[in-house]
């Protein structure tokens, strides 16, 4: 239930109900970032965990979503059943057994949410008054520096590809029968 609450509200609405939280009743974190952009990051360290949690926090509940939908499917599987049958403990059979294929699907699916997340922190960081890069890119849009716009978008595009890449090398590594050598035949 709380998955597919948190999949249903954007991101600024997270952060609205986290400042309500944590910063106006708990008192724990700042409501929006009140340091410059070149601070070290000591100074940015209390005012960067509530845009985290807001862009986290949505993040999470696709991924919990993915890989309870997929450890169902894999934990109904045949081979799951023979590992049980032969006396595999039920932490065994999950931990060696489903998890790994189960992760699979659940590492595209990151590699895509991440993506989507570069996107999110635009708002999120509008919303905290953070200043980063999805801050620096609206900024730039306003002030029509359009170079910076292309860069801004260049390094997103560089960032997806790399997390692609990293997500296809996790997979290739979670499945040993992706691994093939050079010359022989799939």
């Amino acid at each position: 239930m709380f998955a597919l609450i948190a999949m249903s509200l954007p991101e600024f609405v997270v952060g609205s109900l986290l400042i309500l939280l944590f910063a106006l009743r708990l008192r724990l974190f700042p409501a929006v970032s009140t340091v410059s952009a070149d601070a070290p990051l000591a100074q940015l360290w209390a005012n960067l965990w509530l845009p985290a949690g807001a862009l986290t926090i949505v993040m999470a509940a696709y991924i919990m979503r993915m890989l309870r939908s997929s450890m169902i499917d894999i934990l109904g599987s045949d081979y799951v059943r023979m590992a049980t049958l032969k006396g595999v403990s039920r932490r065994g059979v999950v931990l060696r057994h489903a998890l790994p294929n189960a992760l699979l699907p659940t590492v595209g699916a990151v590699a895509t949410t991440i993506a989507w997340l570069l996107g999110g922190v635009v708002v999120v960081e509008s919303v905290f008054n953070f200043p980063g890069i999805g801050r620096l890119l609206v900024t730039a849009v306003c002030d029509r520096d359009l170079p910076l716009v292309q860069a801004i978008a260049m390094l997103g595009a560089v960032s997806y590809i790399a997390i692609n890449i990293a997500a296809d090398l996790a997979m290739v590594a979670l499945n040993p029968r992706l691994r093939s050598r050079y010359g022989s035949a799939p």
